[in-house]
C-alpha cells in the first residue's frame, strides 16, 4: 500500500497552527519571566518573607519606622485632599470637576 497523499491545505493549516502555538507559548513564557523553559524555579514577585530574616535584631525598629511612615503618608494624603478642596472652593482650580465627594467631605469636616 502506498501512503496516502496529504492535501496541501492540510499541510498549510498544520504549519500555521504550529506557528501560532509557538508564538503563544513564547509570549506566555516571557510574561512569566522565563526566557528559557528549561530553567528551574519559580519567579519571585514578593521577597517580603525575607525581611525579618535579614533584619534580625533591627526588626522592632524597622516595624516602628514603617508605622511612622504609614502615619505620615496618611497625613500627607489628607493634606492633599484639604488643599485640593481649598482650591476648588476658592475657584482657583478650574479642573475641580473630578474632585470626589468624599474628598470634599473630608475637607469640610477638618
Amino acid at each position: 500500500m502506498a501512503p496516502a497523499a496529504i492535501a496541501p491545505w492540510r499541510v498549510r493549516m498544520w504549519a500555521a497552527r504550529r506557528r501560532v502555538m509557538l508564538i503563544v507559548m513564547t509570549v506566555m513564557r516571557l510574561r512569566r519571566g522565563k526566557r528559557r523553559w528549561h530553567r528551574g524555579g519559580n519567579k519571585l514577585d514578593n521577597l517580603g518573607f525575607m525581611i525579618p530574616r535579614m533584619l534580625a535584631d533591627d526588626l522592632p525598629r524597622f516595624v516602628d519606622e514603617q508605622r511612622k511612615f504609614s502615619c505620615v503618608k496618611e497625613e500627607l494624603e489628607a493634606a492633599k485632599v484639604r488643599h485640593r478642596g481649598q482650591q476648588c472652593l476658592s475657584g482657583l482650580d478650574v479642573t475641580c470637576r473630578d474632585f470626589s465627594l468624599m474628598g470634599m467631605l473630608a475637607y469640610l469636616c477638618s
